[in-house]
């Protein structure tokens, strides 16, 4: 079947034309509206560059990861903020993307170990309970659980028994030190 001609060209080819005009138009105004919208980031979420150290017994705690997660026992929420230890237990925290430092209010603080047989076994449900291994073998360390490898105790492992909090403030470099002693209970 032939498509009717209007001033030379088909129907067909000015039907083409015009759904390519209409890609790009609408293309257009989702490129713009991505601008305005800032891609995400804009949120209303605040971050405030933060930098500090660690140390492990007085040493630099110089493998691992420290984690910030805004405490929402506090009202403070948000992403979560991270970074590897470097040289002498410093760290300098990212956010999300290419986000800098940490959402601004109170955090939980807790580190992640280089060693994945150091991160804690999670609790058991036993008759609508959670309980520690520790508690399901009677009170006795579970064989499963491996040895702490890295030296931190585990109780710093975890954000709900670390202890450990920081406030960052928005509008000021924070620096932030931990000091953490070994002589904690390791369980």
């Amino acid at each position: 079947m032939a498509f009717p001609k209007v001033q030379g060209r088909s129907v067909r080819s000015m039907r083409r034309a015009e759904a390519l005009r209409l890609s790009r138009w609408l293309g257009g105004c989702a490129v713009v509206a991505a601008a305005t919208l800032g891609c995400g980031k804009g949120d209303g979420v605040a971050f405030a560059p933060v930098e500090g150290r660690v140390t492990l017994d007085g040493q630099p705690l110089e493998a691992g990861e420290i984690r910030f997660q805004p405490d929402a026992s506090q009202g403070n929420k948000g992403p979560l903020s991270a970074a590897v230890l470097g040289a002498a237990g410093s760290f300098k925290l990212r956010g999300p993307g290419t986000r800098v430092g940490a959402v601004a209010g109170p955090h939980r603080v807790y580190f992640i170990s280089p060693f994945k047989n150091d991160v804690p076994e999670p609790p058991l449900l036993i008759d609508g309970k959670y309980i520690s291994r520790e508690e399901a073998a009677g009170g006795e360390p579970a064989a499963s659980l491996p040895p702490n490898s890295w030296k931190v105790p585990r109780k710093f492992l975890q954000a709900e028994t670390s202890g450990l909090t920081a406030m960052v403030t928005k509008g000021t470099a924070n620096v932030i030190e931990f000091n953490l002693e070994s002589s904690v209970s390791r369980k």
